[in-house]
């Protein structure tokens, strides 16, 4: 009987882990903060040297720095760039 009680409970004991960290992780999922989709995540807004860039400022203060591999560079590159003329 012995034999057969351990692995009962270690098999309850398991279920009951899984069971508690199902009910525990979309909690912790959703406070991760999201990002907009119209800024890119990056690990710093520090200027990077000899790389071109575009600053686009906003009204209530703040910026987003486009440097040429985030999405949209090109386009809004274009578009100051008929503007000039």
């Amino acid at each position: 009987m012995k034999k057969i009680l351990y692995p009962v409970i270690a098999c309850a004991a398991a279920a009951a882990l899984i069971l508690v960290a199902a009910l525990m992780l979309p909690d912790m999922v959703s406070e991760v903060p999201e990002i907009p989709e119209n800024q890119t995540a990056r690990p710093t807004d520090a200027l990077r040297e000899n790389v071109s860039f575009i600053e686009v400022r906003a009204r209530g203060g703040g910026s987003t720095l486009l440097y040429p591999e985030d999405p949209g560079y090109f386009a809004l590159e274009t578009e100051c760039l008929e503007q000039i003329r």
